[in-house]
């Protein structure tokens, strides 16, 4: 992308949320939190100004979880 394509918006979150997490909370999986997020917020913003919003994601990248 080109410098200027999109114009910034900003999300604020409070601290210790799961989309603003602390130095010591676990979050293996933030790249589908992340991609939730953006979902969400390009869903919401289509209703508003469907001509503006880009296209979405398209869902998960399906990780795979293995643990005790």
């Amino acid at each position: 992308m080109n410098h200027g394509a999109f114009r910034p918006i900003e999300l604020r979150a409070p601290e210790g949320s799961v989309v603003d997490v602390r130095d010591d909370a676990p979050a293996g999986a933030h790249g589908e939190v992340r991609k939730r997020a953006v979902s969400v917020a390009l869903g919401a913003l289509s209703q508003i100004i469907p001509d503006l919003v880009s296209g979405d994601l398209c869902g998960t990248s399906f990780p795979n979880a293995i643990g005790e």
